[in-house]
């Protein structure tokens, strides 16, 4: 979604309900069949059609077995990191993006670290169970006009190798100085929004700024290999291929090579449609094919005057991401949210 320039912060957070929703408003979600419907449906075949072959090596990874989990024994659960991308686009943004980490509900936020609403409220952070990341950006014209592209023609000029080298290190530079300029430490993590950081010339660049700013106390870095993607829509599996192909592969290798850790696998790619109910049944697909070390990424707002569909359903996941069901639903499904890979 384009950043637009909403002026000063305090005309920005006018628009925004702050308000939670109250816990009779939650109640709809499992009224509405949303969560225990959907839950019990997908509970009769969670860890079984996960064991299928298509688990069994993931993108040229090394093969892993799957395994079921007995829900009360945390030593066994799965790890899986949630991470809420885009905090620092808008004061909606930010506040889902809090309340969420407050509630435990989070295990990651990664942040657009060159905007006002990444400067007023990124110190809130500091003081949460999360890894706080940069969200690389060259994309978002808001943000950097002139280094900005649309993701098309950028990808074209990364394949093509036409950037200008000098400009592209200095951008990362930037958005990597204002992370510590605000927040008095390195970021734990570097990923890219639209996944740019794999790209070629950028994955390059920014493996080799992070080796030469952090030396041995790197942070880890978003791997957006597809995952298991069973029970997903044809057009999701596509599009979490087509992501894959355009770099994450190689850059996965190349991280490895750096000595960068990384998630296992990227989970969560969808068409940001749906609503409450569609992003149940997507959440509750995501967490059967879950398995240990993988990242689900979100993009969870508060309801805001924007009226847009993506605004809409930043939160619907906001929503369900805050209800006591999710918690639930990771518990039964033998996962437990963890932050470094």
């Amino acid at each position: 979604m384009p950043i637009e320039d909403r002026g000063t912060a305090t005309r920005a957070a006018s628009s925004v309900r702050h308000r939670i929703p109250a816990p009779s408003h939650l109640l709809v979600l499992r009224e509405n069949t949303a969560w225990n419907t959907l839950q019990n449906d997908h509970l009769a075949a969670n860890d079984d059609h996960v064991s299928r072959s298509e688990g069994s090596a993931v993108n040229g990874a090394a093969p892993f077995s799957r395994r079921r989990h007995d829900s009360s024994n945390s030593a066994q659960a799965r790890r899986i990191i949630v991470c809420a991308d885009d905090f620092g686009m808008s004061k909606a943004i930010n506040e889902g993006i809090l309340a969420l980490a407050r509630k435990g509900r989070l295990s990651a936020v990664s942040c657009l670290t060159t905007t006002p609403f990444f400067r007023e409220d990124a110190h809130r952070l500091n003081t949460l169970d999360v890894d706080v990341g940069v969200h690389l950006n060259f994309t978002e014209p808001g943000l950097h006009p002139e280094t900005s592209r649309p993701l098309p023609r950028l990808i074209a000029r990364t394949y093509a190798r036409t950037l200008s080298l000098a400009r592209l290190c200095a951008q990362i530079e930037r958005q990597l100085d204002a992370f510590e300029a605000t927040l008095g430490h390195r970021p734990h993590f570097v990923d890219g929004h639209q996944h740019v950081h794999h790209l070629p010339q950028i994955r390059e660049a920014l493996i080799g700024i992070l080796r030469q700013r952090y030396g041995d106390d790197l942070p880890w870095v978003r791997s957006s290999r597809p995952g298991l993607l069973a029970g997903l829509p044809f057009s999701f599996k596509a599009k979490a291929h087509i992501i894959g192909a355009l770099g994450a592969h190689r850059f996965a290798r190349q991280a490895y090579v750096a000595g960068l850790h990384t998630n296992r696998s990227l989970l969560g790619v969808y068409d940001f449609r749906g609503g409450i109910t569609g992003y149940v049944r997507l959440l509750l697909t995501w967490l059967n094919n879950a398995d240990d070390g993988d990242l689900l990424m979100c993009h969870p707002a508060l309801a805001s005057a924007d009226d847009d569909a993506f605004s809409a359903q930043r939160n619907a996941e906001f929503t369900v991401l805050n209800d006591d069901s999710f918690p639930a639903s990771l518990l039964r499904k033998g996962l437990r949210l963890a932050r470094r890979p």
